[in-house]
C-alpha cells in the first residue's frame, strides 16, 4: 500500500460570491508575499499621534461611518498603497510582518496588489497572475477573462467577476489579513454589512467615536466598531473622508502563523497615499512591474505540481565507519542494527551571536518534533528503526541526556553528504540508500516520513516511486496547462 504523500492537481476551494472581513481563512503552507522585520507597528508609536485640531462629527459615530463607506461606493477612482501589517510573539522573539494590499479603481479600470495575488482589469480584458518569485511566477501563468465591467467604462467592476477564478482568489484571501477590504468598501453593495447588522442577531455590535487624533499631521476620527467578537478601529481623514488605516481582528491573521507557534499581537491595514484623486492615469505598464516575462495565457489558473524529489533521494551514501561519542556504538553508511535509520543534524554553532541564538531555538524546536514523531509511531516500526544525531560539540553538549546516538561531526561532513541543514533529518535504508529528506516540524513532512518509513519496512522502492510519480504529476500539468490554455491577448 502506497501511504506517502503526494499533492493534488485538483483545484482550490470556490469562494462565496462576495467576500467580507469575517471571511474564514484557508490553511496556508507558507505566508505569501511577506517581509519581515524586528519592528514596533506605527500604529503604537506615540510620536507619530498628536493632538487633533479638529473636533468629532456630530453625527452618530454608526452614521458617520456609512457616510464613509458611501463615499468610496459612489467614488469613480481612488488608489493606495495599502500595506497589512502583522506583529507576532513567540516567546522573547517579537516580529513584524508586512505584505502588500492595494487597491487603484478609475472608473471601469482596476488594479489589485494583494499579498503575491496580481489583478487588472479593463474595458478590454481581465488580467491575473501569482507574483510568487520562488515559482517563477507560478510558472508564468497569467489567467485571461473578460472586462469586470460588461457595460462600457461607465460602470464599475463587478466583485463576483474579480474574483471568479478560484487559485487567484484564495492567494487574495489566505495572506497575512485576509481579502482586501478596499474591495468590499468600493464595488459591495453592502459593505461592511456585519458591522452594521441587527444587535438582536446575536453578539455585540456597537460603533462609537473612540477619539480624534493627529497622527501623520492629518486630523482623524478613531471609530471602534464590535461585531460578535471581533474588534475593529477605524482611523478616518476628518477632512477627506479616507480611511487611512484599520485595526483589525488579530483572528484574521492567517492561520500557518498561528500553527507555527506564534501569538498575533496586532493586525493593521495602513493606507499610505490614499485619495479619491489620483494624479496620474492608471496605465498597465507603469504599475503592473511584475508581470511575467514569458507568459502562459490560461482561462483558469492551475496548481502547481509538487517540487521535484531531491537529486539524494535513491542515491547511496559514500561509505563511512564511526563511533558514537560513548565509543560503544559504531555507525556506518548502512546505519547501525535496524533496517531504517534516521539521521538527524543537530548542529548549533554558528558565526554570529544573533544566528547561534535563532539556530538553538530552531534545532531544539526540530528536536522536540523529532521526540514527538517517534512517540507517533507504532512498536513494530519503532524496533526497526535507529535514530543518529550528527551534532557539533554545541550540539554534544546541548543532545547528551537525549538519549540518541550522538555521532560528532564538527565540519559538518557527514551531514552535507546527507543533504542536511540543522533541525532536519533523513531516511537511509539498509542498502545505504537515501529514501526521504525533510524537517519534521512541518506537520506535512512529519506526515511524509511515517509514510515513507511504512513503505520503506513494507519492501517498496519509495524513491523509484517518488520521482515516477513526479514525472507523472508533471505530465498531468503539462496536459491541463494545454488544455486551458488561450491565445494571447492582443
Amino acid at each position: 500500500m502506497k501511504r506517502f504523500f503526494r499533492m493534488s492537481l485538483g483545484p482550490g476551494g470556490l469562494l462565496r460570491s462576495a467576500i467580507t472581513l469575517t471571511l474564514a481563512l484557508p490553511l496556508t503552507i507558507g505566508v505569501y508575499g511577506c517581509g519581515s522585520s524586528s519592528d514596533r507597528s506605527p500604529s503604537s508609536n506615540p510620536a507619530s499621534i498628536q493632538t487633533p485640531a479638529a473636533a468629532l462629527p456630530e453625527v452618530a459615530a454608526a452614521d458617520y461611518l456609512r457616510q464613509v463607506l458611501t463615499r468610496y461606493r459612489n467614488t469613480r477612482a481612488y488608489q493606495d498603497q495599502g500595506e497589512v501589517r502583522l506583529r507576532v510573539q513567540k516567546d522573547d522573539r517579537l516580529e513584524r510582518r508586512t505584505a502588500p494590499m492595494q487597491v487603484a479603481l478609475q472608473g471601469s479600470t482596476i488594479w489589485v496588489a494583494a499579498y503575491d495575488a496580481r489583478l487588472w482589469s479593463d474595458t478590454e480584458m481581465t488580467l491575473g497572475w501569482i507574483a510568487d518569485e520562488q515559482t517563477d511566477l507560478h510558472d508564468g501563468q497569467v489567467v485571461v477573462g473578460a472586462p469586470a465591467s460588461q457595460r462600457g467604462d461607465q460602470n464599475r467592476p463587478t466583485l463576483d467577476y474579480l474574483l471568479k477564478d478560484p487559485l487567484l482568489s484564495a492567494r487574495m484571501v489566505a495572506g497575512l489579513g485576509g481579502p482586501p477590504p478596499q474591495l468590499e468598501w468600493l464595488l459591495d453593495p453592502d459593505p461592511m454589512a456585519k458591522l452594521f447588522g441587527d444587535a438582536q442577531a446575536g453578539g455585540e455590535r456597537t460603533i462609537e467615536y473612540e477619539s480624534m487624533q493627529r497622527r501623520d499631521g492629518i486630523d482623524q476620527v478613531v471609530i471602534r466598531a464590535v461585531a460578535d467578537r471581533d474588534v475593529y478601529r477605524f482611523w478616518i481623514d476628518r477632512k477627506r473622508s479616507l480611511v487611512r488605516s484599520v485595526d483589525l481582528p488579530v483572528s484574521m491573521a492567517g492561520q500557518q502563523v498561528q500553527l507555527d507557534g506564534w501569538k498575533v499581537r496586532s493586525l493593521e491595514l495602513r493606507l499610505r497615499e490614499a485619495t479619491f484623486d489620483p494624479s496620474t492615469e492608471l496605465e498597465f505598464d507603469s504599475i503592473a512591474t511584475s508581470f511575467p516575462r514569458s507568459p502562459q495565457y490560461v482561462g483558469a489558473l492551475v496548481p502547481l505540481p509538487p517540487p521535484e524529489p531531491s537529486s539524494l533521494i535513491g542515491g547511496r551514501l559514500k561509505p563511512f565507519d564511526v563511533s558514537d561519542l560513548t565509543g560503544r556504538v559504531r555507525v556506518t553508511h548502512r546505519g547501525i542494527d535496524r533496517q531504517m535509520t534516521l539521521f538527524f543534524c543537530g548542529q548549533f554553532s554558528s558565526d554570529s551571536d544573533a544566528d547561534e541564538m535563532q539556530g538553538d531555538a530552531q534545532t531544539m524546536n526540530a528536536l522536540a518534533a523529532l521526540s514527538h514523531w517517534q512517540t507517533q509511531l507504532g512498536d513494530p516500526m519503532q524496533r526497526q528503526l535507529r535514530i543518529v544525531a550528527l551534532v557539533d560539540r554545541a550540539g554534544a553538549e546541548r543532545l547528551r541526556t537525549s538519549g540518541l546516538v550522538l555521532v560528532q561531526d564538527d565540519r559538518g561532513t557527514l551531514a552535507t553528504d546527507l543533504g542536511l541543514q540543522p533541525g532536519t533529518c533523513c531516511l537511509v535504508d539498509a542498502d545505504a540508500r537515501i529514501v526521504w529528506i525533510g524537517d519534521l516540524a512541518t506537520p506535512l513532512d512529519a506526515v511524509t516520513a511515517q509514510g515513507v518509513l511504512a513503505d520503506s519496512l513494507e519492501g517498496i522502492d519509495v524513491p523509484r516511486q517518488m520521482h515516477q510519480q513526479w514525472r507523472a504529476d508533471r505530465e498531468a500539468y503539462r496536459q491541463k496547462l494545454d488544455a486551458v490554455g488561450v491565445p494571447a491577448p492582443r
